[in-house]
Formats: structure tokens, sequence, C-alpha cells
């Protein structure tokens, strides 16, 4: 949930904070990553989250929209100075016979000396499944995904999903004609009727490799 304000049915706003502490991947010498030694993020902004879903663990029908900014300043501890802009917008819509169709639209921008594992990223559990979490990263992100949810027998549902997605330096260097690809299958377990909460197992699927994931509740 967020900590704030209800301004109006489904709509909410207030602030965040965050503190991060990261500490350095191996690197090799002379390597891109050479030099991302120790940081310490520590800031805060606000949030803005118009949330209309039927549900937060399996979402039938609704929108959530999320729009979040923060700011990591020396005078508030940070290692380094930089700022984040995030947007999420997620749209469900219920078919008929328990058929559900999922979509989510993401960028994220950043600027400053943003700390590597701060930056934008795509893959993992929830958005781009097949690459790892982080696969790709940099100070620029957008990524499109969709799902389609629907019934198999007893508890059992299945969902066939894809996306895409590209990072770059700046919004302005995205190259929207070639991006990242990935698709894949999963299984849902109905655990809980009442609150409607999913055992998920999906198998995500790119040009590189793929990826099992096992969770509870949707990616999104």
């Amino acid at each position: 949930g967020l900590a704030g304000w209800r301004l109006a049915p489904h709509l909410y706003a207030g602030p965040l904070g965050r503190l991060v502490f990261s500490t350095p991947t191996e690197t090799e010498a002379g390597g891109e990553l050479e030099g991302t030694g120790r940081s310490l993020s520590s800031g805060g902004g606000a949030r803005a989250l118009w949330d209309s879903r039927d549900s937060d663990a399996s979402p039938r029908a609704g929108r959530l929209v999320s729009l979040e900014a923060a700011g990591y300043p020396r005078q508030l501890g940070s290692t380094d100075e930089w700022v984040s802009l995030t947007l999420d917008a997620r749209s469900y819509h219920s078919l008929a016979g328990s058929h559900v169709i999922a979509l989510e639209a993401v960028a994220g921008g950043s600027a400053g000396d943003v700390p590597f594992r701060e930056l934008p990223r795509v893959g993992g559990a929830a958005l781009m499944r097949g690459y790892y979490d982080g696969r790709y990263r940099d100070k620029a992100m957008v990524a499109l995904q969709g799902e389609y949810r629907f019934p198999l027998f007893w508890r059992l549902g299945g969902v066939l999903f894809g996306g895409a997605a590209e990072v770059a330096p700046r919004f302005a260097d995205l190259r929207l004609d070639d991006p990242k690809i990935a698709g894949g299958a999963g299984l849902r377990l109905l655990v809980d009727r009442e609150q409607q909460v999913n055992l998920r197992v999906d198998f995500g699927l790119t040009p590189e490799g793929s990826g099992l994931y096992v969770g509870i509740a949707e990616a999104f």
C-alpha cells in the first residue's frame, strides 16, 4: 500500500523515502563495470497512484497507474547525486468464461551519477521473464508486456505472455525498431479462493536463454 492520502475514489498520493546500500559486484580489470564500488542511496520524493483493480493479487478488471519521482542528494547522505522518474500503467480486461487479458507499460528514467544497481532495468520474475534480473540496464528504459490468462480445470489455470523492452543512455537514444523480446507460458494454482491468490509457475524464453519462475500472485 501507499503511505499518504486518498484524494478521490481510486486516487492516492503521498511521500516516499528510500535508503539502499549497494555492495560491488565482481568485475574484470578494465571492464565496463570497473569502478562500481559500494554506494549509499538516501533520498525521497513523491508518488501518485490510481488504482481501480478488483484485486491486488490477481486482478481481473480495472487499472493501475503509478507515477513516482525521487531524488538522492548528498545532503541526505547519498554517495552519488541522482534523480529518477518511473511510470507504470496496467490494465485488466475480463472476458467471458473467466478469461483475462492483462497489459502493462513501464517507463523509467534517471539522470546524474546513478549507481549501477539503481539503473532502470529489465529482466526477472516481473518484467520480461526469460532474462535474468537486470540483464539490461541504462538510464532510460521502456517496456511493454501482456498476458492471456485462462482457466483449465479444478483450481488450475494457464497463462501465455510476451513482451518487448529497450534500454539506452537517454530516451532519445532508444531504438524501438529492434527491441529485446521475451515470451512464455505458465500455470496457476488457486491457493486462496477468498483473496484470489495464485501459486505461479512461469517459463520464460528469450533469444538469449530461458528462465523458470515460481512465486505467489501474478507477475503484474
